[in-house]
């Protein structure tokens, strides 16, 4: 049995440090995080990441502009944009674990508020969204064929990239 000591930050405003939990199996990781059943459950980064190792899906909610070029570098991810939650929200998994995560954390204690609402249980926030997922140097996919560029920010556009 391995046990670890991880710090946990729950949106509610508590912190939850230096508690030993089992990494036996995905839902006792989970569970054992999950203190409040009431408070908005936030997983650091690094517990994602320990998540997604262990069987959880990574629901990104980022619009398809921010996900083209750069997608979490994990084997499951659902993508579905904040733009059609309404039309494909009742079709998520409702066994299945999933780390909902947008850019920076804002948007997806909304959604994850709404999933709660609508029944799913098995769900959580990452804490900070891909911006601290990337400049944690957790794994990142980049497709360079989406890569923009240009001098400003009004003119950016893609870039055309040769294939050889």
């Amino acid at each position: 049995m391995l046990f670890l000591f991880l710090p946990v930050y729950i949106l509610s405003g508590r912190y939850i440090f230096l508690h030993k939990y089992s990494m036996e199996t995905l839902e006792q990781f989970l569970s054992s995080l999950n203190s409040d059943s009431k408070a908005v459950f936030a997983l650091g980064l690094r517990e994602a990441h320990r998540a997604c190792a262990l069987g959880a899906a990574i629901l990104d909610v980022r619009e398809e502009y921010h996900t083209a070029y750069k997608q979490f570098g994990v084997n499951d991810v659902l993508y579905m944009p904040l733009s059609v939650y309404e039309e494909y929200g009742a079709h998520l998994p409702p066994d299945r674990w999933l780390i909902i995560a947008d850019v920076s954390g804002n948007m997806a204690t909304d959604l994850y508020k709404k999933l709660r609402e609508s029944g799913l249980t098995k769900i959580c926030v990452l804490a900070g969204g891909f911006i601290a997922w990337e400049r944690l140097g957790l794994p990142v996919n980049t497709d360079q064929h989406q890569a923009f560029s240009g001098s400003c920010v009004c003119q950016l556009k893609q870039r055309n990239l040769e294939e050889k």
